[in-house]
């Protein structure tokens, strides 16, 4: 299943722990969760958010993302729309089902068209989506779109409303 690793989540098929991210106090920063199959980009786009105050956890697939967003508030969240067999719009939609209004970054490879629709299908859906960020990542603009979420979370105390 998955380990937790300090602030963040790396699959591990022979562990059943929890897919729980640390504990955090409640004046901690906010928390972001990284959903992406390619174990690169996660840790990349983990460590572009902690450089920008976030406390990361990991998903690697959408069985681990699911867990986690049903278990547990984030703040903000980074989506690949390519899980291995499973879609990013199974999130967006398991994102509609729970009532998630956490801004979500669609970060994704599989080119602009797919992921601007992505992104139309989330915003019909009310969700906050956030314009994509095509791969190779534009880190640049990643920390700006990041910033700008945190920035929120630090007016508003949380940004996060999801059960």
């Amino acid at each position: 299943m998955a380990r937790i690793l300090g602030d963040s989540m790396t699959s591990n098929a022979d562990d059943d722990a929890s897919l729980a991210p640390s504990p955090t106090p409640a004046d901690s920063a906010p928390r972001l969760l990284v959903i992406d199959d390619d174990l690169v980009f996660r840790g990349t786009i983990g460590k572009v958010g902690e450089k920008a105050g976030f406390a990361i956890t990991q998903a690697a697939s959408y069985d681990e993302a699911e867990k986690l967003l049903r278990q547990f508030r984030f703040d903000c969240i980074t989506l690949d729309l390519s899980l291995g067999r499973n879609y990013g719009l199974e999130v967006i939609r398991l994102l509609d089902d729970i009532g998630c209004k956490t801004p979500v970054i669609v970060i994704s490879g599989v080119g602009q068209t797919v992921a601007k629709l992505a992104t139309s299908v989330g915003r019909m859906l009310r969700l906050n989506i956030c314009e994509p960020v095509p791969k190779p990542i534009d880190f640049a603009r990643l920390r700006e779109i990041l910033a700008r979420i945190k920035g929120d979370f630090a007016r508003q105390g949380t940004v996060a409303l999801t059960p």
